[in-house]
């Protein structure tokens, strides 16, 4: 909701392996959701994507949409990423809606050139950046955004058995602060919480509240 009468509000939901140094790429998965707001009317808009981020490499800041994957308001997401050969090598993107039973796989090559991924994944819900790439959208206001069965699974190396790690082990929680310029100020909009062991949520906050 927003008092302007014409405004976008833009908000990503989405898993990823890596991303945590300056050489890692990113590939990631999971939702858009947009609040276009003309003449006072808000319209929403869901839609699934994937992307595999790598800094300062043109093009690849940008999601492509998954095809015939329909989001709802409402809707309860499954996703997965699984690194599936030794490095340099291939990751498989898993996207489920788990209301209407629709399920998405594919892989795809490491893009070229690239380092290894890391060691870190990522449970992430964040505004989204505008196509000029240095400014971001404001936060759409949201119920609790809620993360289940966060669970990865490593290795020191490829084939050796893998070890489960749960979100008590080293997890960071990470708050969103948007900045004002009338009057000047920072204010939090969005809190991570841990729930358990394996459960996460993410409250949105007004800026002003």
């Amino acid at each position: 909701g927003t008092d302007r009468t014409d405004e976008q509000y833009h908000s990503s939901t989405w898993i990823g392996i890596g991303g945590q140094r300056s050489y890692n790429s990113l590939p990631q998965i999971g939702t858009h959701q947009h609040v276009i707001v003309r003449n006072g009317h808000a319209t929403p808009k869901i839609e699934a994507w994937w992307q595999w981020w790598i800094k300062n490499r043109p093009g690849h800041h940008i999601s492509i949409p998954i095809e015939n994957f329909e989001v709802r308001i409402g809707d309860e997401i499954l996703a997965s990423l699984t690194v599936e050969a030794p490095w340099p090598g291939e990751v498989r993107f898993n996207i489920k809606n788990q209301c209407t039973g629709v399920l998405v796989c594919f892989k795809t090559g490491s893009p070229a050139g690239i380092m290894p991924l890391g060691s870190t994944v990522e449970w992430v819900h964040e505004r989204s950046t505008k196509p000029s790439g240095d400014v971001m959208y404001a936060l759409p206001r949201c119920t609790d955004v809620q993360f289940n069965d966060c669970l990865a699974w490593s290795a020191p190396e490829f084939g050796m058995p893998m070890v489960l790690q749960k979100l008590h082990q080293n997890a960071r929680l990470i708050r969103m602060a948007e900045h004002f310029d009338d009057p000047h100020r920072s204010a939090l909009v969005s809190l991570p919480e841990r729930l358990n062991d394996t459960s996460l949520s993410i409250k949105y906050k007004e800026a002003g509240g």
